[in-house]
């Protein structure tokens, strides 16, 4: 059903008040004709006041955009406060608004045009013509991103130089040895689907990519959003990674004083890191991206991050554009989003999925992807993985097998990582030095290290169950 413009404009600015985290997205779809959309005065006052906070990079809350705007708009934010509505669908009322506005600015272009040469005050119809197609022209193309080709050809060469050079990191590296040879690291602007089946490493994997990031000589800054674990959980679980440390003994203060002293500096090192955090799980895919432009206008001092998202489809449940228990069409929407905001925002994506139980006992394949809302066709490239052990006893526990199985920028290939339970580490399978080990052989290996951990009689029979 369309809306009246007048309803429109008030729909827009009522959930960017009660939603401010989405003010910048909807203000970068409008572009430049953000000020001709408002055709009240009390709503134009409100919507320049949005616009400019903004542009300053703060959040147009209601109290801070009444403090800006003039002294007659508390009347006005008070009442549209009654048109707030989901902040997911603002991007479809944001359209609608803009191209209501683009019809009436080239409908009074035209207007003014044919007034002109009416009366005589043009210099020409030809010319004036020429100046109406050139401005129409303008109307027309707005929302709409050149593509800008020698940018691209910089880019090109600038990665060609990189790769002749000896440098083949173009994008952020993931610590996987053939991965980062074959997809050059996490590239920018795409999304890249890291997909296992349910406890089978794929969030201990990621968190392992986000230590890696972070403890870079120069950090790469990371926005997680988390809609698995809390943030306790998250964070506690980087600094175990980073420490080395058991995760079930920190949890239970059963350190010894060296080991706790190594735990305390490395949950020092995560307050201190380049690191943004969102464990909303009733976060939309549309929040998620005023968020992070957002986070990217206000910290880390222009440097775009690596983005995080855990997982794809325990956030599909709140997309509300899809019918109610339609989860694979809610999955299917949720990763183009992702995928937009991605390339929108030209930053790393690492985007976690969730395989079905299918063909639980082997090795994921790319068909298992599509079977989980066909998610693999939004996706620049994917890493599929499989711990053996979780799914037979008497395979190893202790080895990842990662298949990158979607490349778009090059080869296909598969690795093999070591996996510590205790303190959901990994690294990069030695021949040499490792073994296979099946997860009770695992627990008793892992054991005797942890004796060195905690202080004496303080050792459960239980202390490595937690991988």
């Amino acid at each position: 059903m369309s809306q009246h413009p007048s309803q429109l404009e008030s729909l827009v600015l009522g959930t960017i008040l009660a939603h401010p985290e989405s003010g910048v997205l909807a203000v970068r779809v409008f572009g430049a004709y953000w000020d001709d959309a408002w055709t009240d005065v009390g709503r134009r006052g409100v919507a320049l006041a949005i616009r400019d906070l903004v542009i300053a990079g703060k959040l147009p809350d209601a109290l801070t955009v009444q403090s800006r705007a003039d002294d007659d708009s508390e009347e006005t934010i008070r009442e549209l406060a009654a048109f707030s509505e989901a902040p997911n669908v603002l991007l479809q009322r944001t359209a609608q608004l803009r191209d209501v506005t683009l019809s009436r600015v080239l409908a009074d272009l035209l207007r003014r045009s044919a007034a002109r040469i009416e009366a005589g005050q043009a210099e020409s119809p030809e010319l004036e013509a020429t100046a109406v197609t050139s401005r129409c022209a303008a109307i027309a193309s707005a929302g709409v991103t050149e593509t800008h080709v020698g940018d691209i050809i910089t880019l090109i060469e600038t990665q060609y130089d990189a790769i002749k050079s000896g440098n083949h990191m173009t994008g952020i590296p993931t610590g996987i040895p053939l991965v980062d040879q074959n997809l050059m690291g996490l590239p920018y602007g795409k999304m890249v689907l890291l997909a296992a089946r349910p406890s089978h490493g794929k969030t201990s994997l990621a968190c392992n990519i986000i230590e890696l990031c972070l403890r870079l000589r120069d950090p790469q800054p990371v926005v997680f959003f988390s809609f698995d674990d809390d943030a306790e959980l998250a964070l506690s679980r980087l600094a175990c990674i980073h420490s080395g440390v058991s995760w079930s003994h920190a949890q239970t203060a059963r350190l010894n004083a060296a080991t706790e002293k190594r735990y305390r500096e490395a949950l020092t090192w995560v307050r201190q890191a380049p690191i943004k955090l969102y464990c909303d799980r009733s976060l939309s895919p549309m929040q998620c991206r005023a968020l992070l432009q957002s986070t990217m206008t206000t910290e880390f001092a222009g440097k775009r991050p690596l983005v995080v998202v855990d997982f794809l489809q325990k956030q599909a449940i709140n997309v509300e554009t899809v019918k109610d228990g339609d989860m694979r069409n809610k999955a299917l929407v949720a990763s183009g989003t992702w995928k937009d905001t991605i390339e929108l925002c030209q930053v790393p994506g690492l985007v976690l999925a969730q395989l079905n139980r299918d063909g639980s006992g082997r090795e994921p394949e790319l068909r298992h992807l599509k079977e989980s809302g066909n998610l693999e066709e939004d996706a620049y490239a994917a890493l599929l993985l499989w711990r053996e052990g979780r799914d037979d006893p008497s395979a190893p526990a202790n080895k990842l097998r990662v298949h990158l199985a979607k490349n778009k920028g090059g080869p296909t290939c598969r690795d093999w990582l070591h996996f510590t339970g205790y303190s959901f580490r990994y690294r990069p399978w030695d021949d040499a030095s490792d073994r296979d080990a099946t997860e009770d052989e695992q627990r008793a290996l892992e054991r005797r290290d942890l004796t060195t951990q905690v202080g004496a009689g303080q050792m459960d029979l239980d202390d490595t169950e937690t991988f």
